[in-house]
């Protein structure tokens, strides 16, 4: 059986005036390629990924009035630069207020018969599952899947502070009656804001058989949002001073596709 993994890890930081954020992007590419498929697979994988809006996990500006930097977005797309290929499967699908989220881009293939699906949720498997499946706290966050049929499209992003639903930086001012009696303040934002935001993109593109030996270039791209808030009064009426820095990385992966075997 003809296998290969393109393993690829990069490390990146930024500054926003004195506080530092960071891409840790750890991945793997496994290209299956058998004789006997009429498909040939690449499944690809970020498990251990993960974007901090502060590499010590504290913001520059945590007050009642003014906080930041903190993350309340992460898209990843990936995508290859063969139009062979077609994207059959990718994980995490849309969520909403759920604190645990399985990310699984699996299917089962039988050699001999030359046919691939899911994997069975059921029962025993037979044959040879391709693919990955690993489970990430998303406490307060939510995963919004935006794929098409060519490239992996998953945007990851804040739903809650301390104290309300996030959609908006301006969610986080306490417009509560006893906010309004306490001036207003800003609520705290999640842990996972601050910190090791996981990314749990996993996904299978498949293509007519490829005979092999050859490359195909696959491309990562993470963007981050870092958001700054103020919170100030004028003529008595609550105004937000908002400030918003995406970082974008992207990388390109030269991943191997071995001979048919």
């Amino acid at each position: 059986m003809a296998q290969e993994t393109t393993s690829f890890a990069k490390y990146d930081k930024k500054g926003y005036e004195s506080q530092v954020a960071a891409l840790r992007l750890n991945g793997e590419a496994v290209v299956t390629n058998i004789k006997s498929m009429k498909r040939t697979f690449l499944s690809v994988s970020l498990e251990g990924s993960n974007v901090a809006a502060s590499i010590d996990g504290t913001m520059q500006y945590d007050k009642d009035d003014l906080r930041g930097y903190y993350c309340d977005q992460v898209d990843v797309t990936m995508s290859l630069d063969s139009p062979a290929f077609t994207l059959r499967t990718d994980s995490p699908q849309t969520t909403s207020g759920v604190s645990s989220v399985t990310s699984s881009s699996q299917f089962q293939l039988d050699v001999n018969a030359g046919t691939f699906g899911p994997v069975p949720t059921t029962g025993v498997s037979t044959g040879l599952v391709i693919g990955t499946s690993f489970s990430r706290s998303l406490e307060d966050w939510k995963a919004v899947n935006l794929s098409d049929g060519k490239k992996m499209n998953q945007s990851y992003r804040m739903a809650a502070s301390e104290g309300a639903a996030y959609e908006t930086p301006t969610d986080l001012i306490d417009m509560s009656a006893k906010g309004q009696l306490e001036g207003c303040p800003l609520f705290h934002v999640p842990d996972l804001s601050l910190a090791n935001m996981p990314l749990m993109s996993t996904g299978i593109f498949a293509t007519d058989k490829i005979l092999g030996p050859s490359t195909v270039n696959l491309t990562v791209t993470v963007t981050g949002h870092f958001v700054r808030i103020e919170k100030t009064f004028e003529l008595f009426v609550v105004k937000p001073d908002v400030l918003r820095k995406p970082w974008t990385w992207s990388y390109k992966f030269p991943v191997t596709i071995p001979a048919a075997d």
